[in-house]
């Protein structure tokens, strides 16, 4: 989702995944203001998958 807001021009998020896991977020923002949506994607893709792990226990 971070990455679709960039996109559009957003510049503000609040993602709860962000304070578990804020280098990530921070990685995703940073690409998506750049530009750059292959990494925003890829970074978004590893929170995501970060937060399923987690969400099992």
């Amino acid at each position: 989702i971070i990455p679709a807001g960039c996109a559009l021009g957003m510049d503000s998020f609040i993602p709860s995944a962000a304070n578990a896991f804020p280098d990530i977020a921070l990685r995703i923002i940073a690409a998506g203001t750049k530009g750059d949506s292959l990494t925003a994607r890829e970074s978004q893709e590893q929170l995501t998958k970060a937060v399923v792990a987690i969400s099992k226990y």
